[in-house]
């Protein structure tokens, strides 16, 4: 991990994943972005649709950060991911910033910050605690903002586990009505079975003839 401290910069771009980083952790990552140089650009990302990035509303309005939004498209995790790639290089091409501060604790995003330092961008990382070795080895220097407990991260847990109880759910029941279903179908079946004795005791007495005794013939009058 190299050192934190780093020539000032005259264009610092500070990039946010909302979905992945609380905004009680602003603060702190301005003060950084300060202390490389001069903030030329502030945007947080996500898809600003959802609930539980509502909780950066404010956040967003007092540091005057951008919101860049991207509808999650069929549920995709990795939907805004993609988004800020393609803003982060259309940035990068435009605006050539000297220096990235970059708050975000999805490896995803590890071929964007390998590209930005290839271009000779200083990167600086922010994640969490769970933030694994290799994104971390990215950055030019990365500093977590400790445990993930970002309400994004509690929503899709939530989601999952409402997700796989449902699925239980249904599975049960799907498994209860094809056994009711057998079961019903075996209960006629059984009663025919039963009456099937009856019925060929029936028919056979229809068809085998009764004996009435022995037959008698009439002696011959005498002549």
């Amino acid at each position: 991990m190299a050192s934190n401290k780093s020539p000032s910069y005259e264009r610092v771009a500070l990039l946010i994943d909302a979905e992945n980083i609380r905004p009680e952790h602003l603060d702190r990552l301005l003060e950084t972005a300060r202390g490389l140089g001069r903030i030329t650009v502030r945007r947080a990302y996500a898809d600003w649709s959802r609930r539980y990035v509502q909780v950066w509303r404010e956040a967003l309005s007092q540091a005057a950060i951008r919101p860049v939004h991207h509808f999650a498209i069929a549920n995709l995790k990795n939907g805004v991911d993609v988004a800020m790639t393609v803003d982060v290089l259309r940035l990068l091409a435009e605006e050539q910033p000297e220096a990235v501060v970059m708050a975000s604790g999805d490896a995803d995003m590890a071929a964007l910050v390998m590209a930005l330092r290839e271009a000779g961008v200083y990167v600086y990382g922010f994640g969490t605690d769970q933030t694994n070795a290799s994104f971390r080895a990215c950055f030019d220097y990365f500093e977590s903002l400790g445990p993930d407990t970002h309400p994004a991260g509690e929503a899709r847990r939530a989601e999952a586990d409402t997700t796989k109880q449902e699925g239980k759910g249904s599975g049960g029941r799907s498994r209860i009505a094809a056994g009711g279903s057998r079961r019903l179908s075996r209960g006629p079946a059984r009663k025919s079975a039963k009456a099937a004795p009856a019925a060929e005791q029936e028919a056979d007495a229809q068809t085998v003839p009764q004996q009435t005794g022995p037959e008698t013939v009439a002696a011959p009058e005498p002549a």
